[in-house]
């Protein structure tokens, strides 16, 4: 090593470029290597009358709509599926007070009756 410096040291200090490492290219590409695209929009869009920019126009405007139509009726199917839940589980919250009632008569109610801290088993049970 003529110059007093290891092979480590010589790649550390050269980390991050590929200068020193024939056949690797950078990560990244440098902004001058990325060719800009040369585009003749006149070539590539030719002049539209007004006849064909209303036709093009039209047809954006019925695809936008249909588009809007057809998430309406999804988004009214789903919020239909939601109100059918919600409908549901009200019925099921109706159905645990009553039962919840149907327990305290039942069960609780004798056991205070009787002066029993602890309802009955055999009640609890069935």
């Amino acid at each position: 090593m003529g110059r007093g410096g290891s092979i480590l040291e010589g790649a550390a200090s050269r980390r991050g470029s590929s200068a020193g490492f024939p056949g690797l290219k950078p990560l990244t590409p440098v902004k001058s290597e990325i060719p800009e695209p040369e585009v003749n929009l006149q070539a590539l869009c030719p002049t539209l009358n007004a006849e064909e920019k209303n036709e093009i126009a039209m047809r954006g405007c019925l695809a936008m709509k249909e588009e809007i139509e057809s998430s309406i009726s999804e988004n009214e199917r789903m919020l239909d599926e939601l109100r059918a839940a919600f409908d549901e589980a009200s019925l099921r919250i109706g159905e645990l007070r009553r039962d919840r009632a149907d327990f305290q008569r039942d069960v609780l109610a004798d056991a205070r009756a009787k002066g029993v801290k602890r309802g009955n088993a055999d009640k609890i049970l069935k």
